[in-house]
C-alpha cells in the first residue's frame, strides 16, 4: 500500500508533462521533484527496514532496439535506483527490457525510459524527413540525443548526492554519504535479485557509437537538452 501511494504521488508530479501550457522549466522541474521525492521515500524506508521483498522486475519490449536506446534506458534506470538489462528475443525480433528495483522506482524508470527513447526516435525521423536526409542522419541524431540524456542524468544524480552530503554534514559528523551509499546498496540488492530470482549472470557491453553526420549529432544533442524527462506514468 505504501508503494502504491508513492507511485500515485509521482504520477501527480509527472502529470505536469501533459499540460501543454507548462514551460520547459516547469516540466523539467517536475522531473527533479519526482526524483527528489523518490530519494526521500527510499531513504526513509531504508532507515526502517532494509529488505528486497518489494523488489520487482518491470518488463517492456522495444522493436529494433540498439546501442543508443539501451544506453539511454540504462542511464534513466541508474538515476532511479534500478538496474537495467535486456534479453534479445530472436523469434519475435524484439528486445525484452528489464528494469529491476523497488516497485515505485522500477515503474518510474521504465515509463520515463521508454518515453525518452520513443521521443528521440520520433524527432530523429521527423527531422530526417524534413531535410530529406538518409538513415545515417537518424542514427547520428539519436546518438547525440542519447549522450545529452546520459549527461543530464549523471548531473542530476551528482547534484542530489552532493546536496544530501551537504545536508548530512550539518546534522551529523559529516562522514556518512547517505544517498551515495544508498545508490550502491540498491545496485547490490538489484544484482542479487537478478542472480537469486532470475538465475542470470549479466554481461556488460560498451556503447558503440557509429555517428557519421556531425550536423545530425549536434541537432540530437540540442534535442536531448530540451526533451522532457517527466512523462506521466500511465
Amino acid at each position: 500500500m505504501v508503494q502504491e501511494r508513492v507511485i500515485e504521488k509521482v504520477r501527480k508530479m509527472l502529470a505536469i508533462a501533459n499540460d501543454r501550457g507548462a514551460s520547459e522549466g516547469e516540466r523539467d522541474n517536475a522531473m527533479r521533484m519526482a526524483h527528489s521525492y523518490l530519494v526521500k521515500f527510499n531513504l526513509s524506508m531504508d532507515s526502517i527496514e532494509n529488505t528486497d521483498r518489494d523488489r520487482v522486475k518491470e518488463e517492456d519490449t522495444l522493436r529494433q532496439a540498439n546501442d543508443w536506446s539501451r544506453a539511454c534506458m540504462n542511464a534513466m534506470s541508474d538515476l532511479f535506483f534500478c538496474k537495467f538489462f535486456f534479453m534479445h528475443d530472436k523469434i519475435n525480433q524484439v528486445d525484452r527490457n528489464f528494469f529491476i528495483g523497488k516497485k515505485s522506482n522500477a515503474m518510474t524508470a521504465k515509463e520515463l525510459s521508454l518515453f525518452v527513447v520513443r521521443s528521440i526516435n520520433k524527432e530523429a525521423n521527423k527531422t530526417r524527413k524534413s531535410l530529406k536526409a538518409d538513415s545515417k542522419f537518424s542514427r547520428s541524431f539519436c546518438e547525440g540525443a542519447t549522450m545529452k540524456i546520459i549527461e543530464r542524468c549523471l548531473k542530476l544524480k551528482e547534484e542530489a548526492i552532493k546536496a544530501d552530503s551537504k545536508d548530512n554534514s550539518t546534522t551529523s559528523t559529516g562522514t556518512n554519504l547517505v544517498l551515495a551509499s544508498f545508490y550502491e546498496q540498491e545496485l547490490e540488492q538489484n544484482l542479487k535479485f537478478i542472480s537469486d530470482n532470475m538465475k542470470l549472470n549479466l554481461k556488460s557491453t560498451p556503447l558503440k557509437q557509429k555517428a557519421t553526420d556531425n550536423t545530425a549529432y549536434a541537432r540530437g544533442m540540442m534535442f536531448g537538452e530540451q526533451i522532457n524527462l517527466n512523462k506521466q506514468i500511465d
